[in-house]
């Protein structure tokens, strides 16, 4: 049975963050690693087919935690490592947060550039 890793867009994690050692998710026999979602919590997307899974969490070798979880159909779980405790998508709920980061004045610009919106600059 194989399962396919979903590509995550690669990014820089600010200095905030800490690492812990190689988190990795072992699932249908097959090791993944498991890349920080946010400081100190790892995560991972597979593909899996339907059937029924027990899902290891080890960290730096060592197994903290296990799930077992069945998949109804083929799709993508998501799995979440926080404090050495193992989520997935399937039986827990796992919420996916998108943060704006940048320039916001910069942001601002462009978008009254395109749209012809005209005002006046903020006053300090």
């Amino acid at each position: 049975m194989d399962i396919t890793p979903i590509e995550e867009p690669a990014y820089e994690p600010d200095s905030s963050m800490y690492v812990l050692d190689r988190v990795q998710l072992e699932v249908a026999d097959q090791l993944v690693d498991m890349e920080i979602y946010n400081k100190g919590i790892y995560e991972t997307s597979l593909t899996l087919p339907a059937g029924e899974y027990t899902a290891n969490l080890l960290v730096a070798g060592v197994k903290t935690d296990t799930n077992t979880l069945t998949v109804a159909e083929e799709g993508v779980v998501v799995f979440r490592a926080d404090e050495n405790k193992l989520k997935n998508s399937v039986t827990d709920k796992i919420l996916h947060t998108a943060a704006i980061v940048g320039d916001f004045q910069e942001l601002s610009l462009k978008i009254r550039l395109q749209t012809g919106i005209r005002r006046k600059p903020m006053q300090n």
